[in-house]
């Protein structure tokens, strides 16, 4: 019972971790497409 425990939360950990990074990863896309439009029309 411990170790499947220790097995799902570790997986969730992971699981939350590459969300994040991929949640960061377009955030800065976007950011960047936005800056880009700007200075591009002006």
């Amino acid at each position: 019972m411990k170790t499947r425990d220790t097995h799902i939360a570790s997986s969730t950990r992971r699981l939350s971790h590459h969300f994040g990074r991929r949640v960061v990863i377009i955030s800065v896309t976007s950011e960047w497409v936005r800056t880009h439009r700007v200075r591009s029309i002006c």
